[in-house]
């Protein structure tokens, strides 16, 4: 057998284990797989206890071991984070589960701390990059995610006693949003995925951005749609209309003419040949290069594969002006919500005292039709509250959430949709028909 064909087999299932409670699930995973018994847990457990009592002493001036209930699991949620921290450090996770066994819980700790304090450090790096390629906007949500919210995590971030929470809450979506990632890792892939961004945005000149940007309504002080997604909208249907994106200006008839030609077209094929257009790094691995090409394969398939009706088409270059859809909100299929936002989301739609409040505070926070369609499922909706919220969005929202036939909320939908005019009932299912079963 060739060395290439050896292949370690874990015993530990690393499919099962979670980010961001890699202790907890590590130490479950372990005892299943036979390398941790119940004895290795309760050394885990009194060792996390002791370095609660040890920070507790600091926080005091060890003045006291006593500090309120909350502060305390605080602490341990600290803690037990940081631990999780180092066990991903190693190897494979068969090799954190015996060294979880073997080393000093203190050592895990220290060495947790440091990998913390190694992503602030780069966070620090990568929204300084970021600032230095910013977008030109006016766009409040942009502007203050980058003049702000993430120069505020500096401030607020407590590696001591709160390692977990990074108080990091951006109200701009990234075209991709960070799933999986608490403590400083969240605010270090939010930068980095900014960053990213940014730097695509900087290829083009900025008054072909600027006018992007206004042509989609993105540039308005209180909106909270992502650039990225209309500036690479823009220089994607320019390229498959010209073979090249030196230009972003597109016109009506430029649009009306993209519609004839995108139906039919490859989006694999379209993407592949608009990223190699671009003036991005030669290496397949480069990350920058990985997250545009994951974007621009979103984009490719909305314009060539989606088959949408041209108005709604032409809605993905210009903002509504009374010539295309006059039906509700308009919701993208990108920019999803950060998991703290949405968690966030849910309190404040259980906290809403009426319908009408309820359809607003969606109407005021959703950008993305998969966060649409999950409030959907995830928060308790009366069918009052469903037919309020219905009667806010636009015909490609519907059409979207009705293409998905075994969603829990379909049935509701369509009987909504039963009772509206006879042409936007047939609008809506003419779409339907044309999307996938999974649209989001």
């Amino acid at each position: 057998m060739s060395e290439k064909e050896l292949k370690k087999v874990l015993r530990v299932d690393e499919s099962r284990l979670r980010r961001e409670d890699y202790l907890q699930t590590l130490l479950a995973e372990g005892i299943a797989a036979g390398l941790l018994d119940g004895a290795d847990a309760e050394t885990v457990q009194v060792g996390c206890l002791e370095q609660v009592a040890a920070l507790i002493q600091r926080k005091t001036d060890g003045e006291t071991c006593a500090v309120p209930e909350e502060d305390a699991q605080g602490i341990l949620r600290s803690v037990v984070y940081l631990v999780g921290l180092a066990m991903q450090t190693y190897p494979d996770a068969d090799e954190a589960a015996i060294a979880l066994r073997r080393v000093p819980l203190r050592e895990h700790y220290v060495k947790g701390r440091a990998e913390a304090a190694r992503a602030v450090r780069e966070t620090r790096e990568l929204v300084r990059l970021a600032q230095e390629t910013r977008v030109e906007t006016d766009c409040i949500a942009y502007r203050e995610v980058l003049e702000r919210s993430l120069p505020a995590f500096f401030r607020a971030y407590d590696l001591e006693f709160a390692a977990d929470d990074s108080k990091f809450l951006p109200s701009y979506p990234l075209f991709a949003p960070v799933r999986s990632e608490i403590g400083p890792f969240y605010p270090r892939a939010y930068a980095e995925k900014l960053g990213f961004e940014n730097r695509f945005c900087a290829l083009f000149p900025p008054s072909d951005v600027r006018d992007v940007l206004f042509r989609c309504g993105a540039d308005g002080q209180d909106t909270a749609v992502n650039l990225l997604y209309c500036v690479l909208t823009a220089a994607c249907g320019a390229w498959l209309l010209r073979g090249n994106a030196d230009s972003l200006a597109l016109s009506d008839a430029d649009v009306h003419t993209l519609f004839s030609c995108a139906a039919g077209r490859s989006p694999d094929e379209v993407c592949e040949g608009f990223v190699s257009s671009l003036d991005l790094p030669d290496e397949p691995s480069d990350p920058f290069r990985q997250y545009i090409l994951t974007c621009a394969r979103t984009v490719a398939r909305t314009l060539c594969g989606a088959n949408l009706p041209e108005p709604v088409f032409r809605s993905l270059f210009f903002a509504a002006d009374g010539n295309g859809d006059a039906h509700g909100a308009r919701f993208h299929t990108a920019a999803r919500m950060a998991d703290a936002d949405y968690r966030s989301l849910l309190g404040s739609l259980e906290l809403a005292r009426n319908p009408a409040e309820r359809a607003e505070t969606v109407r005021k926070s959703v950008r993305s039709l998969g966060d649409l369609a999950d409030l959907l499922v995830d928060a308790f909706w009366s069918s009052q509250e469903l037919h309020a919220l219905f009667s806010t969005l636009d015909d490609l929202s519907l059409a979207a959430l009705l293409a998905d036939a075994d969603a829990p909320y379909h049935a509701r939908l369509a009987d909504w949709l039963s009772a509206q005019p006879a042409e936007r009932r047939e609008r809506v299912d003419g779409i339907a028909k044309t999307l996938d079963a999974s649209p989001f």
